[in-house]
């Protein structure tokens, strides 16, 4: 379904998808690609790959070199059924009390799949990308704490100054703090 409520058919043999991170090398005035992490996702759902010249240039597609598009070094089932077991046992962790939950770790690792958990465990979801700025994400987890809620910061924290403002916010608000590191290896991600 879609958010308006209609129902939709997704063309799954028709679809693709299209991403600038191909790992393409550098090509005259070309700069190389900052990673080949759209392209891997690609493979790893297994949807056909395009670049954004083939759709929006009706360009030919630069070329990614001599390595081969990446193949599965795990099975994106068996990454599912660990994720479920992940979830599992992070929420069962849960104090009885009231908590800051910070995910740490690049995107697409899976830090939203696995923060789904915690909403169905009456959590609060506090993310940038839901938020839309972090001064509103921030305001989210101030207001939560305040009212006795736990809350998951579910953006990618990478570094102490940015995991250092929420604990900031728990220890203002008696909140203990649970750091989970989403270490998925950046190939898959």
């Amino acid at each position: 379904n879609s958010r308006d409520g209609r129902n939709l058919t997704i063309d799954a043999l028709g679809s693709f998808y299209c991403g600038d991170a191909a790992g393409r090398p550098a090509d005259g005035s070309l700069k190389a690609d900052f990673a080949a992490s759209d392209r891997h996702f690609a493979e790893n759902v297994r949807l056909p790959f395009r670049q954004p010249e083939e759709i929006f240039e009706c360009a030919k597609p630069r070329g990614i070199g001599p390595e081969p598009f990446c193949r599965l070094r795990v099975d994106p089932g068996a990454i599912a059924a660990r994720q479920a077991a992940i979830k599992s046992a992070l929420v069962r962790c849960k104090l009885g009390k009231p908590e800051l939950v910070l995910f740490v770790g690049p995107p697409a690792a899976g830090k939203s799949s696995i923060s789904s958990a915690f909403v169905d465990a009456g959590y609060v979801v506090a993310s940038n990308d839901i938020q839309k700025t972090k001064a509103k994400c921030m305001a989210l987890v101030r207001a939560s704490l305040a009212a006795g809620s736990s809350v998951v910061v579910d953006n990618t924290n990478p570094d102490p100054a940015a995991r250092a403002e929420y604990i900031a916010l728990a220890t203002a608000a008696s909140v203990p703090v649970r750091a989970v590191l989403v270490d998925t290896p950046r190939d898959i991600s």
